[in-house]
């Protein structure tokens, strides 16, 4: 089943709570076998915190779509704490196509990427950082 044209508001609070064995995420649509396709994240303020156990490397993403294909997927961050990576678009065995993220304001982010897939390609994503500082930057990751 696919996931599409979700939409995900967060002001406050935090997703995962940065224990051991936490494995906190947030995705604004999110498919285990179809496609992620025009779903959005906006973060205004709140948290998404990684495990500090064995999960810490699959826990403190945002993603605004992941799928078979992640196409058309937003994710606006104008303030709050991300603490590892924060994706437009996943695509797990397809393509990333057309994803964007836009950073501005009073955000922390680890890692940004506009549009990643582990098997497929990643065209036309977009990443905007508008005076923030983040720890690195891809508009792409094939």
């Amino acid at each position: 089943m696919d996931a599409t044209g979700n939409m995900i508001n967060m002001s406050d609070g935090k997703v995962g709570n940065g224990t051991a064995n936490d494995t906190g995420n947030l995705y604004g649509g999110y498919s285990a076998s179809g496609d992620a396709t025009n779903n959005t994240v906006n973060i205004t303020g709140g948290q998404v915190l990684a495990s500090t156990g064995s999960y810490h490397y699959n826990s403190g993403y945002v993603y605004g779509g992941r799928g078979a294909n992640a196409t058309g997927n937003k994710v606006n961050m104008s303030g709050g704490t991300v603490s590892r990576r924060l994706y437009g678009g996943f695509g797990e065995n397809g393509d990333a196509t057309n994803n964007e993220v836009i950073i501005s304001g009073d955000a922390s982010v680890g890692y940004v990427t506009g549009g990643s897939s582990d098997s497929g390609d990643a065209t036309n994503n977009t990443v905007i950082v508008n005076g923030v500082d983040v720890g690195g930057v891809r508009a792409v990751t094939p």
